[in-house]
């Protein structure tokens, strides 16, 4: 490291200089002597602390370094990925696509998430987007772009609490009796086991629900919307049985071939 001065009479004589980590010079010009001196110290304070980026990398775009990130993504399940990706491509790149990472403040990110509740964004949708804007911060300070990421005390709308409703095993018994035939089973299988739609959806008569035991076997679930593959549920609702009510439980005579059918064929449509 070391400051010398050039005799060429541009504006700005004195140079600082010092080598990065990997033995490459840098460089940067200054007015007066004493302001390069305190910018050489204050690289070599980072670099003793092990808090020093090279300047060069902080200059990524945004949007340049959103495919790395997202590819290290690799634990996401595919309906996760994919909305993820939605995300990020719809609202997310909007913020700040071209802007070097090194040069997003706390404020731009504050911005971004006003903007999106000024869009009509829901506030659960508003937060997921800032989760991935902070993702990708973060992802480029573990791989030294950047030093600090702008997202600390940002503040994000919050959701709206709502009163829910439970229904009782009459109000279940009329709505059963009450809904078009077809998806009676559906109706009385949410009710009863508790499961999501989507497990909802890649149930079938056999093997997921037997005909000899009241019993239902959550293995996987639908991706995209309207079939089935083999992508398992999420959270602890992976491979768990379940009690299913004895109208679905019957499946294996008149109910597979009407009440459970489109709701729990792996050919059908998925009812909305």
């Amino acid at each position: 490291m070391a400051v010398s001065k050039r005799r060429d009479g541009r504006p700005r004589p004195w140079i600082a200089r010092y080598r990065s980590a990997g033995g490459e010079e840098r460089s940067k010009a200054f007015r007066r002597k004493i302001d390069a001196e305190r910018w050489l110290a204050t690289q070599n304070a980072d670099r003793l602390r092990g808090e020093w980026t090279d300047p060069r990398l902080s200059r990524t775009a945004f949007g340049e370094w959103v495919p790395t990130y997202m590819a290290a993504r690799v634990h996401l399940a595919p309906s996760t990925r994919a909305t993820a990706e939605s995300l990020m491509r719809n609202h997310v790149l909007s913020c700040c696509r071209d802007r070097p990472l090194g040069s997003v403040t706390g404020t731009d990110v504050q911005g971004f998430v006003s903007d999106l509740q000024a869009a009509g964004l829901a506030p659960s949708t508003v937060r997921q987007c800032y989760l991935l804007a902070r993702g990708v911060f973060a992802s480029a300070v573990e791989s030294d772009l950047i030093a600090r990421s702008p997202c600390r005390g940002i503040h994000l709308p919050k959701a709206a609490e709502k009163e829910m409703r439970f229904l009782g095993a009459g109000d279940v018994d009329s709505l059963v009796d009450a809904i078009d035939t077809r998806y009676a089973s559906l109706v009385a299988t949410a009710a009863h086991t508790g499961a999501r739609f989507g497990e909802l959806a890649a149930l079938t008569c056999s093997p997921s629900i037997s005909a000899c035991s009241p019993r239902a076997t959550v293995t996987c679930s639908p991706h995209p919307w309207g079939r089935c593959c083999a992508e398992p549920p999420s959270g602890a609702a992976s491979s768990c049985r379940r009690c299913v009510p004895r109208l679905v439980s019957q499946c294996g005579s008149t109910t597979c071939g009407t009440a459970m059918s489109p709701c729990l064929s792996p050919r059908a449509s998925i009812p909305r």
